[in-house]
């Protein structure tokens, strides 16, 4: 016998609102911390190289919290995986 669809999915944990509120946050905590570390004591023209560099590093940041909290509500090991690939780009 067929399984329904609707059987075999999972439903999210955390819904949108909630998901937004942690990536805004982590996003938000990233910038406020990195911001005034990594423009302290930079020359005026290599602080858009910094800021590059800043900006990968908080889209890393969010794009391994993602992969984390889809890791937890569907547990699949492609899924860590992701996580993982993020995290070491990041790193």
């Amino acid at each position: 016998m067929k399984k329904s669809l609707n059987n075999t999915l999972q439903k999210p944990t955390l819904s949108i609102k909630d998901k937004t509120k942690i990536l805004v946050t982590v996003s938000v905590a990233a910038l406020v911390i990195s911001v005034p570390l990594g423009f302290e004591r930079i020359d005026f023209e290599v602080r858009g190289y910094y800021a590059i560099h800043i900006v990968s590093v908080i889209f890393g940041l969010v794009l391994s919290i993602i992969g984390i909290i889809t890791y937890f509500e569907f547990r699949k090991t492609r899924l860590l995986m992701v996580f993982a690939a993020f995290l070491t780009i990041t790193i």
